[in-house]
């Protein structure tokens, strides 16, 4: 049975992680393969509660207990989805992972990201995606696209500061750098579909499809 690949997108606010997702999904689909996609926190019953506490703005949430909130639904996503489909040769989507957490609360909250994470490991999480899409963004574009989401009110995790932003896109670049061959940096302020035909592209060029 062919096996399944794992591909993450990851980015700061508002540089349009969902669309590319879905974007990606529909392709899939459209070439018969099996596919199925998840957003983080989320993707299971705990996990869209968890994702409830997590962005409400009226709660105040220490950054070690976001992490601790985002490994609870993230454990459960893994045994209950992703672990299953994958062995069974699904392409899972995912909008957020691991480096979300540590470029959010390690670089953003200043938390200690090795400690972040042995945290992964201890709580049984070692899956490492086959590719990440990093869609990168300038913090004064994330801050313009966030808001215009105002009307719709902004979740607690969409309320912080330029200098935070900072912080996680530096991360991220980081990151990247440090794992080339995984992470792949796409420049998020072009057209919608220009950033898809560069996924497309580069999931070929990597024998994924």
């Amino acid at each position: 049975m062919k096996k399944g690949i794992l591909i993450t997108f990851e980015g700061i606010d508002g540089a349009g992680k969902s669309i590319q997702t879905e974007l990606l999904e529909s392709f899939l689909k459209k070439r018969g393969e099996k596919v199925v996609s998840f957003r983080e926190p989320g993707g299971t019953d705990i996990g869209e509660r968890i994702r409830e506490i997590f962005t409400d703005p009226s709660l105040k949430i220490p950054p070690w207990s976001e992490v601790s909130l985002i490994l609870a639904s993230r454990k459960v996503l893994i045994d209950h989805e992703i672990m299953p489909k994958l062995s069974l040769g699904y392409f899972i989507l995912l909008d957020r992972f691991i480096d979300s957490t540590i470029a959010y609360q390690g670089y953003g909250k200043g938390l200690n990201i090795d400690y972040i994470e042995k945290m992964h490991i201890y709580t049984g999480i070692n899956l490492i995606p086959n590719i990440t899409f990093l869609l990168d963004l300038s913090v004064s574009e994330s801050i313009k696209r966030i808001s215009q989401r105002r009307e719709k009110g902004l979740a607690r995790t969409e309320r912080e500061p330029f200098s935070f932003y900072d912080k996680v896109r530096n991360g991220y670049m980081y990151l990247a750098k440090k794992e080339p061959e995984r992470i792949k940096v796409l420049n998020a302020e072009r057209k919608i579909y220009d950033i898809h035909r560069d996924i497309i592209e580069n999931l070929e060029k990597n024998g994924f499809i």
